[in-house]
């Protein structure tokens, strides 16, 4: 098995490797860190959880599983198959974490950050955190964190937490459990070999199912979704994108931008400003 995937993970290497998309040295490096790492974590999948992985992995090929038109989200469609394999909310509900709601007698909100670093804003989005005394938790994308690893390391400098957001922002979802694999395992080695834990893992879309989820689980990464979302990707104004954020904000809230989208950087920063009045402080995912 150990052979089959390696084999797997060095063809995906050689693909990512081809210029057809923005490349460099570092993302070349990092692919292949990556198998390193997959067969070093191999062991965790030789045991039960192994053998889970496997029959997941079947029902991918058999397209009971992650196909594409599969379930994926609440009230999607979902494919034919055992019930046993099909995607449910109360799956979901089951590898969400809670983090904590207060700290030290005080409410907190979680702000995280999708699809960066981003050359153009993350490092003004840095530098506000920092006049607001406040951290976040960052979700790279492996090739952009590549790209820019020194983005990377100032958001780690700053206390920030770094978690993987998948290699190339793929529908994880609709590949099969060696893909998934090479898309997780590659992001994970770069955000430690750049000085995170590299603990952390958010999927695409917030796309989920049991066959992400054991490969997670296998890698040793928490899965972070979200509780509100401000919708800033529709390049809708700050203003609007204030206010879902705001309608969301609870103890233990975690909200989702992404430094890649400019009006962010206003809605953030007024966020932040009536949290704190609110009482709120804004602190960075255990990751």
């Amino acid at each position: 098995m150990v052979g089959r995937v390696h084999r797997r993970l060095l063809l995906l290497a050689m693909l990512i490797g081809r210029p057809r998309r923005r490349r460099s040295v570092a993302v070349g490096s990092a692919v292949l860190l990556a198998s390193t790492v997959v067969v070093a974590n191999w062991g965790v999948l030789a045991g039960p959880v192994g053998a889970a992985v496997e029959q997941i992995d079947t029902g991918v090929r058999a397209g009971v599983l992650g196909g594409p038109g599969a379930g994926t989200v609440p009230g999607a469609p979902v494919a034919p198959g055992p019930a046993s394999l099909r995607w449910s909310t109360a799956f979901l509900d089951a590898t969400l974490p809670a983090p904590p709601a207060y700290l030290d007698g005080a409410p907190v909100v979680y702000l995280t950050f999708d699809d960066g670093p981003s050359p153009q804003h993350t490092g003004a989005l840095l530098a506000m955190l920092g006049r607001h005394h406040s951290h976040a938790t960052f979700f790279v994308i492996g090739e952009t964190a590549a790209a820019y690893p020194g983005l990377v390391r100032m958001e780690i400098l700053a206390g920030d937490s770094v978690g993987g957001h998948s290699w190339t922002h793929p529908h994880l979802t609709r590949l099969s459990v060696s893909a998934i694999t090479a898309q997780l395992a590659s992001t994970q080695a770069l955000v430690r070999q750049l000085g995170a834990p590299g603990r952390c893992f958010r999927p695409p879309y917030g796309q989920t199912n049991p066959a992400v989820a054991a490969v997670a689980r296998s890698l040793h990464l928490q899965t972070y979704l979200w509780t509100t979302a401000s919708n800033d990707f529709t390049g809708e104004t700050a203003s609007v994108d204030l206010a879902r954020a705001l309608s969301g904000l609870h103890p233990g809230a975690v909200i989702v931008f992404h430094d890649w989208a400019p009006q962010s950087l206003q809605a953030v920063d007024q966020f932040l400003t009536i949290a704190q009045l609110r009482g709120y402080v804004a602190a960075a995912l255990p990751c």
